[in-house]
């Protein structure tokens, strides 16, 4: 049996989650999380496991113009084997990781964890996890910035289907 194919968000939809993020979102995290997600296609897994010092100056621009790469292992979930990949990055979305890098750096010094994705629960510093993004973050920025359907219905985003939209 095929694996369904995940849907791309309508364009109307997804241009508001860009634009929201963008402009709007005060939380770091949410914020860094949709617009890495949306400009690199990176899966969920992938990007919540970006660590400090990600972002290297590359010796070359790229076709595109871009200065900065982003280091990024991968898990190939066929192969079992992890690589390591670059990701161009532009400027713009530098400087978001930047931001998201400033913006955890006492959780990663008290925690002695390296990745970007932190969070407090009580007393504890913890990896942002997958379930906590897809069910709880994700979520409340919809209704944040009143995220709705062609009906009025609030959106459910899906960061497969943000992934889907870039791809």
């Amino acid at each position: 049996m095929k694996k369904e194919r995940i849907k791309p968000i309508p364009e109307k939809i997804y241009d508001k989650i860009i634009q929201c993020a963008m402009n709007r979102e005060k939380n770091v995290l949410t914020k860094a999380g949709i617009l890495i997600q949306s400009l690199t296609g990176l899966k969920t897994r992938d990007f919540l496991a970006l660590q400090e010092g990600c972002v290297k100056k590359a010796e070359e621009k790229d076709s595109f113009g871009f200065s900065h790469y982003l280091e990024v292992r991968i898990d190939n979930e066929k192969k079992g084997t992890p690589g390591v990949h670059r990701i161009y990055v532009s400027k713009f979305l530098k400087n978001v990781i930047d931001e998201l890098s400033e913006y955890t750096a006492e959780l990663r010094k008290e925690s002695g964890l390296k990745k970007l994705f932190l969070v407090r629960r009580g007393k504890e510093v913890k990896v942002l996890s997958y379930t906590y993004w897809g069910c709880i973050m994700l979520p409340k920025f919809a209704k944040r910035h009143n995220i709705v359907d062609a009906e009025g219905k609030w959106f459910h985003i899906k960061s497969s289907g943000i992934r889907a939209s870039f791809l």
